[in-house]
């Protein structure tokens, strides 16, 4: 890993404390900027929406748009979460999903709820995987496999999405139980920028962009991004530290992405800030946290291109 700081926050001058992390900006056809190295990663929830899009045409007749929202969201097992879920599944669905037990991943005041595969923040994925493999007379008992033809038709989608020539990288087993690929971030980028390129027709943009609370949920920053760009932009967290930006720009025909990497792993507040200077240059707003009392925020030379 080549991790260059992502942000400095300084005393007068003095960098007190420096993120370090890596940025990636593509269109669809490919790299267009790195910064702090083009690093190798796992895509963890950022796929999700690229874990759908292959079935979503077929689903969105029965799971509606928030249904499909939820299938792309880490979400927050918020009350419209978990009403969206409940139509999304039935008795035998539910006994079939694998996703872990789980508390919300951000406690909701007021709240003390029990450990609930149906709270894990992948449920909504799960849920519409399920009903793919109904509808395509697939088994369920095994959908969790690198081997089900869930995985094939997902990867036949990157392919579509990335080139024939594209190859996956390695597997690993996510935390909700489904397979994890990794890919260089500018290959993360580069899907996101393909999901922009196609929003006139795609059931996932179209869903993602009308529906931002489901994606996350209050105070996540997926959906602030989302609700902040009014359409022109998909946004989606993924665990350990990433955040995907897709962009609908007049200066980007072909697509935009761009995907940020902190190394030391999830970091919302931090994340926001480059997030903020990233919609920025693209003459969007989306504010900033404060900065640490007594502190100022940089960020460095070429984590934004010219």
């Amino acid at each position: 890993m080549t991790w260059k700081p992502l942000l400095e926050f300084r005393r007068e001058g003095m960098a007190e404390v420096l993120v370090h992390g890596a940025v990636a900006w593509a269109d669809a056809d490919g790299p267009l900027h790195t910064f702090g190295g083009d690093p190798v990663i796992f895509g963890r929830s950022l796929m999700k929406p690229f874990q759908i899009a292959p079935f979503a045409d077929e689903l969105v007749d029965t799971l509606g748009e928030e249904g499909i929202a939820l299938a792309c969201a880490s979400h927050n097992a918020q009350p419209e979460h978990l009403a969206v879920l409940s139509r999304m599944r039935d008795a035998a669905l539910t006994r079939a999903m694998a996703q872990p037990p789980s508390l919300p991943l951000v406690p909701q005041p007021g709240r003390k709820p029990k450990p609930s595969p149906l709270l894990h923040p992948c449920s909504g994925k799960h849920a519409a995987l399920l009903q793919a493999c109904r509808r395509r007379g697939w088994e369920t008992a095994n959908y969790t496999s690198a081997s089900h033809p869930l995985h094939a038709a997902y990867l036949e989608g990157l392919k579509q999405r990335l080139g024939r020539r594209w190859r996956p990288g390695p597997l690993a087993r996510d935390g909700c139980g489904l397979p994890t690929m990794a890919f260089r971030l500018s290959r993360l980028a580069q899907l996101f920028a393909s999901l922009a390129r196609e929003n006139k027709k795609s059931v996932v943009w179209r869903a993602m962009t009308r529906h931002p609370v489901l994606v996350g949920g209050t105070g996540r920053l997926d959906t602030d991004i989302i609700a902040a760009a009014r359409g022109k932009v998909v946004a989606k967290e993924g665990a350990d530290g990433l955040l995907a930006m897709g962009f609908r720009h007049r200066n980007h025909p072909n697509g935009l992405g761009v995907v940020v990497k902190i190394a030391h792993g999830w970091a919302p507040a931090q994340t926001r800030f480059v997030a903020s200077r990233v919609l920025a240059s693209l003459g969007m707003k989306l504010e900033a946290p404060p900065a640490p009392e007594g502190q100022t925020v940089f960020l460095p030379e070429g984590s934004v291109p010219r």
